[in-house]
């Protein structure tokens, strides 16, 4: 059974963990959503559209098996056992060597440093495990803190995507940040800068 896939574990800082989402861990998604609603809203177009508990075990599910076949990963953010974001490599393209890094935390948590964490985990993962090439972020024009996180990274801005989200019934431009394996370094000075 494809619940029965946990392989992924990364120990974080300060009592932090980066792990495999489960089906099980679908409630608390939906509770973490439903705290945080307004906080995701902004900028997350698919709040509205994963409220439903089953969304979230076929979207675990889908993520479990692409995981088992090396084309991507979505782990939950935790932190004391309490789950406080998500972290993923999603569309992993393994023809192109290629993925896009997704995250969001709980807004109570955001400033912490855990979502550079996580990021850096699943670089880690993306390049010495999946062996690819470039790794890239997106990031709504305006959402200051993840545009950070992709430089402290060490991504480059390599471009506008204009109207690339629908936010709130308005089309929103995306910057483009690019990571390439022989630009990334594993340097564990980044993961005491988040």
């Amino acid at each position: 059974m494809v619940d029965a896939i946990k392989g992924f574990r990364v120990q974080l800082e300060a009592g932090a963990e980066l792990r495999n989402l489960q089906t099980a861990d679908s409630c608390r998604l939906i509770s973490l959503i439903e705290r945080n609603l307004d906080h995701l809203m902004r900028w997350h177009p698919w709040v509205p559209v994963l409220r439903d508990p089953e969304n979230w075990e076929s979207y675990i599910r889908d993520n479990l098996e692409r995981y088992a076949r090396g084309e991507g990963i979505a782990c939950g953010i935790w932190l004391e056992a309490q789950l406080v974001g998500v972290a993923e490599c999603q569309d992993v393209n393994l023809e192109s060597r290629s993925t896009e890094l997704g995250y969001w935390l709980a807004e109570e948590h955001t400033g912490k440093g855990l979502a550079t964490q996580a990021c850096d985990a699943l670089l880690r993962y993306a390049f010495n495990s999946l062996k690819l090439n470039r790794v890239v972020i997106r990031c709504p024009v305006g959402h200051e803190r993840s545009a950070r996180l992709a430089e402290r990274l060490g991504f480059t801005r390599e471009g506008r995507l204009r109207a690339n989200r629908w936010l709130n019934d308005v089309a929103v431009d995306d910057y483009i940040y690019g990571l390439l394996a022989d630009e990334w370094t594993s340097d564990s000075e980044l993961m005491r800068l988040g």
